[in-house]
């Protein structure tokens, strides 16, 4: 026995003498490479996904490069396997090293959302495929022939896809396989994609929309980085444009991407997308299946998917060849992820394109400040759509100074809206009426003693949702059952709901109109692709007369005979310290306008503002946007605010406000004392955060502050160091923030 322990070594020895030494990045949230040796019978290249030990479990990573250090034998372990996988290309890795030094986030936590662990563990799947064989069956019978007749154009396919056409039974199938009239052939799942169609149907472009086309199309085949801005109006066909950058790419043999801000939502997309090229892109969101996932993700890896598009996390899918990426609604929020890895998937799309050095095009029609600027110093090309395809015409835009209105109780819409509205039905039109808040009322007061419902886990009102008969927190998601009685001074009957939700406008609108079909569409209504799929089917059929809807009812669609948009409360987005308040108003308020009059009626749009003076109001009403951005821009330039100043804001969490304010003010003093002979770097702060108390953690941040020549990480990242241990205390960077909760 001992004798054989010692062979059992030696062997083991002589196999890591053998060994290369390799430094591999695993996929957990850290910063530095660990050294190990893949043993002499494993083939291996730079990149190679690999089955490491790691402290006490076993995880993956990627080799990342060659190591230098060779450390002695005994302190360095062998790597357990080798994945039959795509290897991670040195692109994308370098774009790991890049996000990891711009965010200030681990290299391993960005690895991590590339090895999307979902699809990791449901990659290498096969899939049995039948091809017909020379071999006949002595006995024939009709439903022999059938599967016969369906496999005779020489396609491989699946049971599922033979039952599909023959309806026959897996018994037929297995018994053609056993007589050798069919032959079985194991695939990989990823094989199951089908080629788009570059030439399927291409669309009768206008002569503004054939100009961008054709200048997309030839920076797809320049086939080197560039930026263009893809800006036309609400409804001028930017979505066609880009499409034949698209083919563009198909037809150049390229992979190509399309990130969406609400991919899960876009079921019209994908419809126009599949009557333009003959089949569905595959799709990448956090709706999909873990099987189609792990499917998509080695298909997009092995060059086996052309087109992929999706959401945000899409952007760190392995392409093969990629070609293209396209950013459509750019100026959208939803781009910026505020949890784990914080970042805006537009710049991180542009920073892939340099990496891979391939055109990037960003579409928008109230494209952002920083997109803007970028055009502004020649960074980004620009493409401009003025006006709407074909006869429809951009809708006409009117203010209700709110001041002026005298509203009954409990009642949202003015008289002027009121009346639109019915004469809009009396045409046999539809109207939508737009309100950003989910809900019933987003709070609920005692009138015996002023007690306001809060979350118990944040320091926020509690929103109530009379559908569900419940009180929600729409930041951590703690929900109670609603109450009639007060659980602070035991009154009953005195909760009164303040203020409106979509729920509580759905009340008044169904007393106004009760004959009347009405839809509310939110994302709580919307929860999945089917059933938002159902919901805008019965819009676009005009089974629908009123859609009362939050921000998801701006996000492309296209009704024809939507006419009306009536604005509830215009001012919402304007309040608080967000300094892109003004911005991100007038960007959700003209792509809201923007669903009216997409046809040949005319749309009209009515905003209930208290501010009708307001630069916001008078840009959308006036259409003069130049002259809105012009102001606000000057105002972001005058305080060096971005785009025109750099922001990083830390934020400090944990259970023990004392030990988070501690914290806090310990970095503040170390910045502070560094940066006391820097007159381009401020540091502001600690306070409360604006959301002070959530999930049960305590919240306080800092903002630095830089001109927009100045690089904030570098210095950030000394600070972070000077620290120390932090435990019981989670610090978060977010590099160019755009929330200020």
């Amino acid at each position: 026995m001992e004798s054989s322990d010692a062979t059992t070594q030696i062997l083991s020895k002589q196999i890591m003498v053998d060994g290369a030494h390799v430094a591999v990045l695993p996929a957990v949230p850290i910063n530095h490479l660990y050294e190990y040796i893949v043993p002499r019978d494993f083939n291996f290249e730079i990149g190679s996904l690999v089955r490491i030990p790691l402290r006490n479990r076993i995880t993956t990573g990627v080799i990342w490069e060659n190591s230098n250090k060779k450390l002695p034998i005994g302190k360095v372990k062998a790597v357990e396997s080798i994945l039959k996988l795509p290897s991670i290309k040195e692109d994308l890795r370098d774009l790991v090293d890049w996000v990891a030094s711009y965010t200030l986030a681990e290299r391993g936590s960005i690895l991590r959302m590339i090895l999307n662990s979902s699809a990791l563990s449901n990659t290498n799947k096969t899939q049995k495929f039948y091809n017909l064989t020379t071999t006949k069956p002595q006995k024939m019978t009709k439903a022999r022939e059938q599967v016969i007749r369906a496999l005779s154009n020489g396609i491989p396919k699946t049971f599922s896809e033979i039952h599909d056409i023959t309806k026959v039974s897996s018994s037929v199938v297995k018994g053609l396989e056993k007589i050798g009239c069919l032959e079985a052939v194991i695939r990989p799942e990823s094989m199951q994609f089908r080629t788009h169609n570059a030439y399927l149907k291409k669309q009768n472009l206008s002569v503004l929309q054939s100009k961008a086309a054709k200048q997309l199309i030839k920076l797809v085949e320049q086939d080197s980085f560039s930026v263009t801005l893809l800006e036309g109006v609400t409804g001028s066909g930017k979505t066609e444009v880009y499409f034949e950058a698209l083919s563009a790419s198909i037809l150049a043999g390229k992979q190509a991407l399309v990130l969406l801000p609400e991919i899960a939502l876009s079921t019209q997309w994908l419809s126009r997308f599949e009557d333009r090229f003959g089949v569905e892109p595959a799709v990448w969101h956090s709706e999909i299946t873990p099987k189609y996932r792990g499917t998509t993700w080695q298909a997009t890896a092995e060059g086996n998917v052309s087109i992929v598009v999706g959401a945000r996390s899409a952007l760190w899918l392995p392409f093969k060849n990629l070609g293209l990426i396209i950013v459509d609604e750019e100026h959208d929020p939803g781009y910026k992820q505020e949890e784990g890895v914080i970042y805006h998937a537009r710049d991180m799309a542009v920073a892939r394109g340099k990496m891979e050095n391939l055109p990037v095009v960003l579409a928008s029609a109230t494209p952002s400040l920083e997109t803007l600027k970028n055009v502004e110093n020649k960074r980004y090309n620009h493409c401009f759509i003025p006006s709407r395809f074909g006869a429809a015409k951009l809708p006409k835009i009117e203010a209700i100074d709110m001041r002026k209105q005298s509203l009954k109780k409990n009642c949202w819409l003015s008289e002027p809206l009121q009346l639109a509205v019915k004469n809009t039905l009396d045409r046999k039109h539809q109207a939508a009426l737009f309100l950003n808040r989910r809900g019933y009322a987003p709070l609920t007061l005692c009138k015996a003693c002023g007690y306001c419902i809060e979350c118990p886990n944040c320091s926020t009102w509690l929103v109530e949702h009379r559908v569900k008969n419940t009180l929600n927190c729409h930041h951590c998601g703690y929900s109670e059952t609603r109450q009639n009685q007060c659980k602070n001074c035991g009154e009953t009957g005195t909760l009164k709901p303040c203020g409106p939700g979509v729920e509580r406008l759905a009340e008044e609108v169904e007393t106004l109109y009760p004959s009347a079909s009405i839809e509310i569409a939110t994302s709580d209504t919307m929860v999945s692709p089917k059933i938002a799929e159902k919901i805008l089917k019965r819009i676009e059929s005009c089974e629908v007369d009123i859609v009362i809807g939050t921000q998801v009812i701006a996000k492309g669609y296209n009704f024809p005979m939507l006419t009306l948009i009536g604005v509830v409360d215009a001012d919402l987005g304007l309040a608080g310290a967000d300094l892109r308040a003004a911005e991100h108003t007038y960007h959700l308020l003209n792509q809201v306008s923007g669903r009216a009059g997409r046809s040949e009626h005319e749309g009209n749009v009515m905003l209930q503002t208290y501010m009708p003076e307001h630069p916001v109001m008078k840009g959308l009403i006036d259409g003069k946007r130049s002259a809105f951005l012009k102001e606000e821009a000057a105002a972001r330039a005058k305080n060096f605010l971005p785009p025109y100043g750099r922001l990083i804001a830390i934020i400090f969490s944990g259970e023990d406000e004392q030990k988070v304010i501690k914290t806090a003010k310990l970095l503040t003093s170390i910045a502070r004392s560094n940066t006391k002979n820097i007159p381009d770097i401020s540091i502001l702060g600690p306070a409360p955060a604006s959301l002070s108390i959530l999930r049960g953690k305590y919240r306080y941040r800092i903002l630095i502050k830089g001109k927009d020549s100045q690089r904030l990480q570098p210095p950030l990242k000394t600070w972070l160091k000077k620290i120390g241990n932090t435990e019981g205390v989670r610090i978060q960077i977010d590099v160019d923030p755009h929330s200020f909760l």
